[in-house]
């Protein structure tokens, strides 16, 4: 529970600390989800910027438009797949939670928990993209699956914390407008580096104190 706290908390301060720069990309790619076909390249222009947030690296609002290109197909691989699953996931849920069998509707319990991984799934499937060397669908969805299934606590309770966030923005509209899809994105790739660097997943505050005593050194 703590550790999905801090992520959380590590994306917050991501977020905040690059306030203007974020609320630009959220921006574009908000205007870029409402066609159905620049979806999935939409948050995989984000995902391109939040992992260079979450690395500590500069960017700029443009560098969406890079991610945005660069993965333009690759994005729709994998929200293809998405979808089918999440058809699927419905299918079977209606059907067997409209059984009058007792027994039956007790199933409804194991499609549930095939959502919840699902959903986790989902989460880090654009972040894994970028960061992973080996893009095919098959590997980026294999480690995402690994990722949900391996730290199912860890993933249960930052789901809810970042729902519980993104319906706070959504209640508040202005915000959600400004940030919403690059804090979920963030949140997704901080959570990723956690997971897979445990050494270095927070070393972005290492890496930036040790660049200011490097220029107050270089003044004296």
């Amino acid at each position: 529970m703590f550790s999905a706290l801090r992520v959380v908390w590590r994306a917050i301060r991501d977020a905040y600390g690059e306030l203007f720069l974020l609320a630009g990309v959220n921006s574009l790619a908000l205007l870029c989800c409402l066609p159905v076909v620049t979806l999935p390249p939409a948050l995989a222009g984000a995902a391109f910027v939040t992992h260079r947030v979450a690395h500590g690296e500069a960017f700029v609002p443009r560098d969406f438009w890079i991610g945005f290109r660069e993965y333009f197909w690759r994005s729709w691989k994998l929200a293809l797949p998405s979808l089918v699953g999440w058809a699927l996931l419905a299918i079977n849920l209606q059907f067997y939670a409209s059984q009058t069998n007792a027994y039956l509707r007790l199933v409804v319990i194991l499609w549930a928990f095939v959502g919840f991984v699902w959903l986790a799934l989902q989460f880090y499937l654009f972040p894994l993209m970028i960061y992973q060397k080996d893009k095919s669908v098959k590997a980026v969805f294999k480690n995402a699956a690994i990722l949900a299934v391996s730290k199912p606590l860890f993933n249960l309770v930052l789901l809810i914390l970042v729902i519980a966030i993104a319906a706070l923005m959504v209640l508040s509209g202005v915000v959600a407008a400004l940030l919403l899809i690059v804090f979920i994105s963030l949140t997704a790739t901080v959570a990723l580096r956690f997971l897979l660097e445990p050494q270095e997943w927070d070393r972005r505050e290492f890496a930036m104190e040790e660049e200011v005593e490097a220029t107050n050194k270089r003044r004296r």
